[in-house]
């Protein structure tokens, strides 16, 4: 997801940007287990826009101004639940916030047994014998009908 994808009314003018990367700490008894993250290549394209002499002299005396400049942007949350019950239904309240922050996407996805293991390949996720799912989004319930998954028969859904 892209950062101007949200921002297609203003120019952006002398903007620092900087890339962060974090890595989790995974702590390995095995001597042979040394992670290691190689990038060979990395694109960031941001459009580069030439405006005309009119378009110019505004953005310049907007400069001159100094002033602020509100800049709206999509946050993304990771929520984590590292223990589900055993059992065939579970209810997870997930943390809601002012009208302005209130959650538009949900993406769910399970992985057992791969935290913390460097061995397991982390971009892998398990289907958990899932039949069903639902998700009640700003008083809204996704999907509207039910799913009846079977991965087993290759009998899945997608949301989009």
């Amino acid at each position: 997801m892209g950062f101007f994808e949200d921002y297609k009314k203003r120019t952006l003018v002398n903007v620092k940007q900087e890339l962060v990367l974090l890595r989790s700490s995974v702590i390995s008894t095995e001597a042979n287990d040394i992670p290691k993250v190689e990038i060979n290549k990395l694109s960031w394209n941001i459009p580069h826009i030439s405006v005309g002499i009119p378009q110019e002299l505004a953005l310049t005396k907007l400069i001159d101004k100094n002033a602020d400049i509100t800049l709206g942007f999509r946050t993304w949350e990771l929520v984590e639940f590292p223990e589900l019950t055993e059992s065939n239904r579970h209810n997870w309240p997930v943390k809601t916030t002012t009208k302005l922050e209130t959650p538009r996407h949900v993406i769910i996805a399970f992985q057992t047994s791969r935290r913390n293991n460097v061995i397991k390949d982390m971009s892998k996720f398990d289907n958990c014998n899932l039949r069903n799912i639902k998700v009640f989004l700003n008083s809204e319930r996704y999907p509207y009908n039910d799913l009846y998954l079977d991965f087993t028969e290759n009998k899945f859904a997608s949301l989009i």
